[in-house]
């Protein structure tokens, strides 16, 4: 058998044209691939001109995941919550001024928090813990002379008022950014 004097490669010659055929006009510069055509050419499919990508619908999986941390944060900030109302009350029950005055601290933190999350996340935490802070100095301001039952019960009291007064009132503040789901 025949050797080929040359291994065939991929090159094919291009074919030889004669004058008189036509040529094709060329297409014109190439529309990069991010949709902006050059100025003065319009692209061959107008819809595709700075579309922005459908966002993507979350996984069950994702929706599952988010709505267990949402419990668990909700939990463990009534848990919070109930906790040290319970040391409180635990001290005053048992004349321990530290239990008292350790609860009665802690819930100025957990009150606003708690009812902030109970209240569909309505108003703005950080005014909401000024107005607990502001709450339980007045309470313990009119309650001076009281007894620590009676001054722990207006801590409390004034506490969930206040919280939720300012979060009826303030506005919902909006998102700064969205996370991609």
């Amino acid at each position: 058998a025949a050797q080929p004097a040359w291994p065939p490669t991929q090159y094919q010659p291009a074919p030889t044209r004669s004058p008189q055929q036509p040529t094709q006009a060329p297409a014109g510069p190439p529309i990069p691939a991010w949709g902006l055509a050059p100025p003065g050419i319009a692209p061959a499919n107008p819809t595709a001109v700075a579309q922005p990508p459908e966002p993507r619908t979350p996984t069950r999986m994702r929706r599952l995941g988010s709505a267990v941390l949402d419990l668990a944060v909700t939990m463990g900030l009534m848990g919070g919550f109930v906790g040290c109302w319970a040391l409180a009350v635990s001290g005053v029950l048992h004349h321990d001024s530290m239990r008292t005055r350790l609860g009665a601290a802690a819930s100025v933190l957990f009150t606003p928090l708690a009812i902030h999350r109970l209240t569909g996340r309505a108003g703005r935490p950080r005014l909401l813990l000024i107005g607990s802070v502001a709450a339980s100095a007045t309470a313990l301001h009119f309650l001076a002379g009281a007894d620590t039952a009676v001054r722990l019960g207006g801590i409390f009291g004034m506490q969930v008022v206040t919280t939720f007064v300012l979060s009826s009132i303030l506005p919902r503040p909006k998102p700064k950014f969205k996370l991609p789901v």
